[in-house]
């Protein structure tokens, strides 16, 4: 695997609202078995919760989420804060992404570490899968709407397109662009 330079650009659109993240950083490119293989350490999640900004919480994070009663009192816990603190003790972990891309057909997402997640994306496909919250189970689905891999030996690019639903009721609309450079051929950005 080579090292290269990784430019993201994820687009989120709930209920016509759009949330735009981007993420510049270093990784690896490398090709196996006729698939190629992308992997980066991802900062932006441990950066969002250091800003405060949990709100928009991935809904493939470590969860389930445990909470009890303080013994030194007999209040109901406060959810909200033992979930905050969770994401907080996960974004204190080093969390690893690897995207394993077949051809235009699927992309699989696996993270690990402090936040463990595994989406794939496969066009014209959805796949589904049971997320435990703590507050019950969800039946999440991905539909993966368009994949164009446009990668090469020395970078290139990867576009996704797709939709989250809970339950069968649709979430957000998603589109990722990734943009790959070898490391040290260009200047890198401020």
């Amino acid at each position: 695997m080579k090292e290269v330079l990784i430019t993201i650009k994820g687009t989120q659109d709930v209920d016509g609202e759009e949330e735009v993240i981007e993420l510049t950083t270093l990784g690896k490119l490398g090709q196996k078995d006729g698939k190629w293989y992308i992997t980066y350490k991802d900062h932006a999640f441990a950066d969002s919760v250091a800003d405060g900004d949990v709100a928009g919480g991935d809904p493939y994070d470590s969860g389930p989420y445990e909470y009890g009663r303080s013994e030194a009192s007999d209040e109901e816990p406060d959810e909200e804060a033992a979930a905050q603190a969770d994401l907080l003790q996960a974004a204190r972990e080093e969390v690893t992404t690897l995207l394993k891309v077949e051809d235009d057909r699927m992309v699989t997402m696996q993270r690990t570490g402090g936040l463990r997640s595994r989406l794939t994306v496969e066009k014209g496909q959805r796949h589904m899968s049971h997320y435990d919250t703590g507050y019950g189970e969800l039946l999440v689905g991905v539909f993966g709407e368009q994949i164009q891999n446009r990668l090469g030996s020395k970078g290139g690019s990867l576009y996704m397109r797709y939709t989250i639903d809970v339950n069968h009721s649709l979430v957000s609309r998603n589109q990722v662009e990734i943009n790959i450079k070898e490391a040290g051929r260009q200047v890198c950005p401020n």
